[in-house]
């Protein structure tokens, strides 16, 4: 029976990268008996399409010669005997949508691939992404959000969904910060511990730098404050996606030497105050809660029962900033030409 492996993320931890360098070595990959298909990848590097076909009324790109009936057919006919797809996508399935997906795999052996992240060291990357879409939401309050909202940062109940109809066993969970710690490749990591497949750094070619670099968080406190004069100004919720993307352009066109410049006008708070107590105490009873349950299921605990290490929260600092000081920085000679585009 050929093997799946469904690598659904989660959001977070690499997985851009990780599908940079499966893509970048695809037919390497077939050569050891393992297809990466082109198929469902038509957007960016991940099978995304395929993850949004399982979601109601969620338009594909790219996806005019893309169909599941296609995909499927595929992967039943390819010589390889084991297939790998990845799509962080995947993670926003609930159970009704995982469940039809089950019932498409039914004929393989399927391994769910989850790779997990210390929610602490997550919370700047999904606030930022938030905030590059249009977000207007502080850091301080964003981080409470996730008390109320849950997302791929519970990744306990990730974890509970895809188990709940695939099965525990078939869960193979990863700890992304613990390779980064031990300066492991998480892709490659993926490859030799996960697929059990016999390939080291040199059969591979791997990106010659950094994927999706984390943006400063002084230029996303700035973007997120032009985000809400622009919709003050402009009377509405939503922002155009060039916003964003013309601010990225001006930031690296500047480097630096101005976000240095924005220090002036910022201060910060950390984390470590008793109001964060519920955020560190939910962040922790998710821990404690899959290892009861997963725990068997982790390649690379810290330690036993240990996911990861506890980063200090006298390290994460909020930035703040007032109305009146980004009107400052505005007023800057540098931040003059996005003022006049966009403002």
């Amino acid at each position: 029976m050929k093997q799946v492996y469904l690598h659904i993320g989660l959001h977070k931890t690499g997985t851009t990268y990780m599908q940079k360098v499966f893509t970048d070595n695809r037919e390497k990959l077939r050569s050891l008996g393992v297809d990466y298909p082109e198929l469902g990848a038509e957007y960016l590097l991940g099978h995304h399409n395929l993850a949004w076909s399982f979601i109601p009324n969620k338009p594909l790109i790219n996806g005019e010669n893309f169909s599941c009936d296609r995909f499927f057919e595929y992967i039943e006919s390819c010589e390889c005997s084991k297939i790998l797809i990845s799509s962080e996508d995947f993670d926003f399935l609930q159970l009704a949508q995982i469940e039809k997906l089950r019932q498409r795999l039914a004929h393989f052996e399927v391994r769910i691939v989850v790779y997990i992240r210390q929610p602490l060291n997550a919370l700047y990357s999904y606030w930022q992404e938030a905030v590059k879409h249009g977000d207007t939401t502080p850091f301080n309050d964003y981080c409470f959000q996730v008390l109320d909202q849950p997302t791929s940062l519970n990744y306990g109940q990730v974890l509970d969904r895809w188990s709940a109809k695939f099965g525990i066993d078939v869960l193979s969970i990863v700890v992304y910060d613990n390779l980064l710690e031990d300066n492991e490749d998480i892709a490659l990591y993926c490859l030799q511990q996960v697929l059990a497949i016999d390939i080291s750094v040199h059969d591979v070619e791997l990106p010659q730098s950094r994927i999706n670099v984390a943006t400063d968080i002084r230029q996303i406190e700035l973007i997120r404050q032009l985000n809400a004069i622009y919709k003050a100004e402009n009377n509405t919720k939503t922002i155009p996606p060039v916003f964003w993307e013309r601010l990225r352009q001006y930031f690296e066109k500047e480097g630096m030497e101005f976000t240095k410049k924005l220090d002036e006008f910022f201060s910060y708070e950390t984390m470590d105050s008793p109001q964060y107590q519920p955020l560190y105490q939910h962040f922790q009873q998710v821990q404690e809660g899959v290892i009861g349950r997963y725990g068997d299921r982790v390649f690379n605990m810290m330690a036993e029962n240990i996911l990861f290490t506890e980063p200090s929260v006298q390290n994460y600092k909020i930035p703040l900033i007032d109305s009146d000081a980004i009107r400052e920085v505005l007023d800057l000679e540098e931040v003059d030409y996005t003022k006049k585009i966009y403002l």
